[in-house]
């Protein structure tokens, strides 16, 4: 079976938000990242990605049917553009198998892969603020700051990912996305309940800070770690921003 083309771009016969910064995954797939951050905002990202056999096999067709080779995960590609961002000091990316990639970065300085200020005011996907000794980092992600999140990868260049990430200029409810999805994976679902995986399925951030945390909006706090746990419809439909922060001192 073979994705359907249509309307303003290819219209997939599944869609998901795959990674992120940030990011998510749908089809029991899982999206863990760890995040390890210093008060001057250097620190590390290590991000897992597993998918399941029938979300593998269906990317492999989308891939092949826009004239690629079938692969998921371009890691060269991924790993040269990651390069190219300032104050990035170090780049793994694996995909050990189809159906699993690992990302692991380190950086000097996480506000380089984002601008402080988006046009019209919009905050960017990451805001880090460090003073008086106090720091504090936000994620904010929104229909309108989402293009931010496609320059990274594994978006940028992917005509595949774009075309399934949440749309700026739509207005789709979850009800639209979870009945797109179950009518999308047709016999890739081999019948599952769509509707009920992408409602179990979650995005898992843990955020460990060299230092104490004196607040956080979101998550649940674990000693020096923050663990947040964003519903993976949520993250599809972008219809509310999804907005949470951690404040850290000494």
């Amino acid at each position: 079976m073979r994705p359907v083309v249509a309307g303003r771009r290819i219209l997939p016969k599944l869609t998901v938000l795959a990674i992120a910064a940030g990011g998510a995954l749908l089809c029991s797939c899982s999206l863990s990242q760890q995040l390890v951050l210093d008060p001057e905002g250097s620190g590390s990202a290590d991000v897992q990605v597993s998918l399941k056999p029938m979300f593998v096999a269906y990317l492999q067709d989308l891939e092949q049917s826009v004239g690629g080779s079938g692969a998921i995960f371009d890691t060269r590609g991924m790993a040269d553009t990651f390069r190219q961002f300032g104050g990035v000091t170090g780049v793994s990316v694996e995909s050990p198998s189809p159906d699993r990639l690992n990302i692991r970065l380190e950086f000097a300085d996480i506000t380089q892969f984002f601008p402080s200020r988006l046009a019209g005011g919009v905050p960017p996907p990451v805001t880090f603020v460090s003073a008086g000794g106090v720091s504090t980092l936000r994620f904010y992600l929104s229909r309108d700051n989402f293009a931010r999140i496609a320059e990274l990868p594994p978006f940028r260049g992917n005509q595949i990912l774009m075309t399934l990430s949440p749309q700026e200029a739509t207005h789709d409810t979850e009800k639209d996305y979870l009945d797109l999805l179950s009518y999308a994976f047709g016999d890739y679902a081999q019948g599952a309940s769509v509707a009920d995986v992408v409602k179990a399925s979650k995005v898992r951030i843990a955020l460990t800070v060299r230092g104490r945390i004196v607040s956080h909006v979101g998550g649940v706090q674990q000693g020096n770690t923050v663990v947040f746990s964003v519903p993976l419809l949520a993250a599809l439909v972008l219809d509310r921003p999804l907005d949470f922060s951690v404040t850290f001192g000494p």
